[in-house]
C-alpha cells in the first residue's frame, strides 16, 4: 500500500474530470496546483504506477507539454473512493473495498459463524460446514480480486493501443480525430 497526498488527489482528479487524459496546462487550471506542484506530481503517480506520461506539441515556441493518462489502477483507486477524499495520508490499496455491501455481508455471516463455533452450539459437521463455506467465500472473493485485476489491466493495455492508433492517424494522415469524433456526436 502507498501513501498520496491531497494534492496528488486533486491531480487525478483533473485527468479524471478530462476523461481520463489532460495535459498539465488543463491539470493545473482544473486542480489549482502550480507548475512545482503539478510537475511533482508527474513523477510521483508515474512512479507508483496511477498514470502514464506522454508529450504534445505547445503552442508557439516552447516546450512541449506533458500529459496524464490514468492508468487502470488510478482508475479502480479513483471508483473505490479515493477521488472523493480531500485530507492527507490516503491509501491505496490492493484489496477489496470494505465498504461495499457484498463485503460488509460476508463479515457479519462470519462474525456470526465464528460466535456459534466458539459457544460449541454447532455440531462437528456443522463446524467442517462453516470451515468450507469460510474457504468458498476466500476463493469467490480471490476470484473477484483477479477478475477486477485482469478488466483494469485489459483497459489500460486497450488505452495505450488507442493512443497509439490517435498518434498514427493524427500524425500521418493529418486528420484530427477530436473534431471528427465531435461531428459525428453532432450528427
Amino acid at each position: 500500500m502507498e501513501e498520496i497526498d491531497a494534492k496528488s488527489v486533486k491531480f487525478l482528479n483533473a485527468v479524471r474530470y478530462e476523461g481520463g487524459t489532460a495535459n498539465i496546462s488543463r491539470i493545473r487550471s482544473l486542480s489549482g496546483l502550480n507548475r512545482h506542484e503539478a510537475n511533482y506530481r508527474f513523477g510521483k503517480l508515474e512512479d507508483l504506477g496511477l498514470i502514464d506520461i506522454t508529450k504534445e506539441p505547445s503552442p508557439r515556441e516552447l516546450e512541449d507539454r506533458k500529459v496524464a493518462h490514468l492508468t487502470g489502477t488510478a482508475r479502480r483507486e479513483l471508483e473505490r473512493g479515493l477521488g472523493s477524499a480531500t485530507e492527507a495520508g490516503l491509501i491505496i490499496s490492493d484489496k477489496p473495498n470494505s465498504n461495499e455491501v457484498s463485503r460488509e455481508r460476508f463479515e457479519e455471516i462470519e462474525q456470526k459463524l465464528e460466535q456459534l463455533t466458539e459457544s460449541q452450539q454447532a455440531s462437528s459437521v456443522e463446524a467442517r460446514e462453516v470451515k468450507t463455506l469460510r474457504e468458498r467465500v476466500s476463493d469467490v472473493e480471490d476470484d473477484l480480486a483477479d477478475f477486477e485485476k485482469y478488466v483494469y489491466e485489459w483497459h489500460e493495455s486497450a488505452e495505450t493501443y488507442l493512443r497509439a492508433l490517435r498518434k498514427v492517424v493524427e500524425g500521418k494522415l493529418s486528420v484530427s480525430l477530436k473534431s471528427y469524433l465531435q461531428s459525428e456526436v453532432e450528427n
